[in-house]
Order: structure tokens, then C-alpha cells, then sequence
């Protein structure tokens, strides 16, 4: 059970991986990491505003 999940879940992350690569080419880890800025950036302020 355990083992399909974590198989299901790396064959996922390897199909993002590849159709975010075909996306945005070569660099596309720079827009995952300002993805990844933008979205704690976004948490950090609704965290604040409550």
C-alpha cells in the first residue's frame, strides 16, 4: 500500500517535472522558485492580516 502510494506520488511529481521543464525550458527551476517566494510570501501576509 505504503509503496504505491509513494510510486504514484514520484510518478506525479516526475510528470510536473518534465511538463513544467518543456514549459519554461532549461531555467525552469528559477519560476518554480519564485513561485515558491510568491506563495510564502502570500501565506505570511494572510497569516498576518488574522
Amino acid at each position: 500500500m505504503v509503496q504505491t502510494i509513494t510510486d504514484n506520488y514520484n510518478a506525479f511529481v516526475g510528470t510536473v517535472i518534465a511538463v513544467i521543464s518543456v514549459i519554461f525550458g532549461e531555467h525552469w527551476y528559477l519560476f518554480a522558485l519564485f513561485l515558491a517566494l510568491n506563495i510564502a510570501d502570500w501565506v505570511t501576509g494572510w497569516m498576518k492580516s488574522r
